[in-house]
This record gives structure tokens, C-alpha cells and sequence, in this order.
């Protein structure tokens, strides 16, 4: 059986459903707008911190790339025989010197470059010498840039790479001992 409701005046009325918010009628426009830009905002830190994460690794593989070449190339120079100065050429010492980089330095162009590095960001920035200098009876060790003594037994080869970019830059110095 149907119940019909009455007005005051004895006019039948639609029956009313009982709500716990009488004036709770659906959503409003003001309640989606705020869900979609909370939404919004959830999606784009999410982002964020993803193309964060992509860049760090990126960067972190690049430095372990550019680490393992210096150390093949440190690998290598061990593994060759160390060039005296004077051998090369014994008339001018400078280009004795300048002989002797080039050397090393065909060497180090020798090693395998990770993908996408060319051979040229790995370089010798330096080559020292061992050297004993006796002042007032007194010797002192160092290394120095001029080889003086020709059968000198050790040598410090500092390597260098650099990412195309710039952001990397690695190095190593190796001893060489004769």
C-alpha cells in the first residue's frame, strides 16, 4: 500500500526521502574544480620528482663511464714501458718533453671510449718528473715539470675527461715506475 503525503491544505504531495543533509542536493562545480587541481597538483610532483630521478641517473652513469675510461687508460700507461727523457731527443730537451706526451698520449687514445664519447675528451694534462735537488748538501724530493736526469725512474702522467657538455670532469693521476 502507498502512502501519500497531504499538505496542510489536504494536497497530495510527493513523498520526501529522508537524508542526513536536507540541503545536500549532488556536487557543486566549486567541489570538482578543487578535486581536479588537487588532482592536478598530486600528477605534477609526481612528474617532477620522475624526471628528477631520470636526470640524476643519467648524470650518475655518465660518471661512471668517464671514471672506468680514465681507469682503462691509467690501465694502460701501467701496463707500457716508461720512455726516459733524453731518449727522444736529446738536442732540445723541450721537445724531448713534448715527444714524450705524445707518446703516452697515443697511448691513452688506445683505449675503448664508452658510447657516445668521442676519443677527444680523453687527454694528458701534465707529466712530472721525480727529481732530487741538492741545495748546500741537502736533498730535496719533488716532482717538477723538467726531467733532470735522463734514467729517472718515476713518472706522474695526470689524465683528464670531460663530457661534452662540461658537466663531468674526472681525473686520475697515474705513477709510472721504470
Amino acid at each position: 500500500m502507498r502512502r501519500t503525503c497531504r499538505s496542510a491544505a489536504g494536497i497530495p504531495t510527493r513523498p520526501t526521502r529522508h537524508r542526513a543533509n536536507p540541503r545536500d542536493h549532488g556536487t557543486s562545480i566549486i567541489e570538482v574544480i578543487i578535486a581536479i587541481v588537487l588532482l592536478g597538483t598530486i600528477i605534477s610532483a609526481t612528474l617532477a620528482g620522475l624526471t628528477t630521478t631520470i636526470k640524476a641517473s643519467a648524470l650518475d652513469r655518465d660518471h661512471a663511464n668517464a671514471h672506468a675510461w680514465l681507469q682503462t687508460a691509467a690501465d694502460m700507461l701501467y701496463a707500457r714501458d716508461l720512455i726516459n727523457c733524453g731518449t727522444m731527443d736529446p738536442v732540445d730537451p723541450a721537445n724531448d718533453m713534448a715527444l714524450i706526451a705524445a707518446e703516452y698520449e697515443a697511448t691513452v687514445q688506445q683505449t675503448e671510449n664508452p658510447e657516445g664519447w668521442p676519443n677527444g675528451n680523453i687527454s694528458i694534462i701534465g707529466i712530472e718528473w721525480w727529481s732530487i735537488e741538492v741545495v748546500d748538501g741537502i736533498g730535496t724530493e719533488a716532482w717538477g715539470p723538467e726531467c733532470d736526469e735522463p734514467d729517472t725512474s718515476l713518472q706522474k702522467i695526470e689524465l683528464q675527461v670531460t663530457a661534452e657538455d662540461g658537466r663531468i670532469v674526472e681525473e686520475v693521476e697515474v705513477i709510472i715506475d721504470g
